[in-house]
């Protein structure tokens, strides 16, 4: 079975599913792994998992530590990234960096902020930047946001996260339970995002 018949079959098994859209990108990868799991052990052979997406779309990065499913190139990613954020490249540098094909965050966990409430407000809002400006993805959940606390600054951002997260600036909060998301909201994200990663990018 060739890649793109994995994927119409794996995007067929969400959409029977009746899954809510802040889920089904994570549902068709889970998809996508059962289906290859099962033609790999009826005929022995390896089935790619994670096809290439094409030229044209945007890199699948996560600003946290996965890789991205796309080649990550770096100087064409910051200059998206300031073109769609307003943001000049070298203040983007300051505080983003690429390693291995992923987008990090490069600041220290004290200048996220004073408090635990500050941190992860601050934090949720670097992770969104360049899925909102360059996958155009206005989302990040969290569950990001609190294993992105924990792996990379570790802090706990307590039981209170959810509602903290609440009054991420330029934001509101969708979904719930565990799959509950920050939402960056068009011509109100811009400028708090601006002025957050310039003041980082200062220190």
């Amino acid at each position: 079975m060739d890649a793109k018949q994995v994927l119409g079959e794996a995007w067929q098994a969400v959409e029977a599913a009746g899954l809510p859209e802040h889920v089904q990108a994570v549902a068709l990868e889970q998809a996508v792994a059962l289906i290859t799991r099962e033609v790999g052990a009826g005929n022995g052979k390896p089935v790619n998992p994670a096809p290439r997406p094409p030229s044209s779309a945007p890199a699948q990065i996560n600003p946290d530590t996965a890789r991205g499913e796309a080649n990550l190139d770096e100087d064409e990613f910051f200059r998206k990234f300031a073109e769609e954020s307003d943001v000049a490249e070298d203040v983007l540098r300051s505080v983003y960096h690429v390693k291995d094909e992923s987008v990090r965050i490069a600041v220290s966990r004290k200048s996220l902020g004073t408090s635990i409430a500050d941190k992860s407000r601050n934090l949720a809002a670097l992770l969104l930047g360049p899925r909102y400006y360059v996958d155009g993805k206005p989302n990040v959940t969290v569950r990001e946001v609190r294993e992105a606390a924990s792996s990379q600054f570790a802090f706990d951002p307590t039981r209170n996260l959810a509602k903290y997260l609440e009054a991420v600036p330029g934001t509101i909060s969708v979904g719930q339970g565990n799959e509950k998301s920050v939402r960056g909201q068009s011509g109100k994200f811009d400028a708090p995002f601006k002025e957050l990663v310039e003041r980082l990018a200062s220190r």
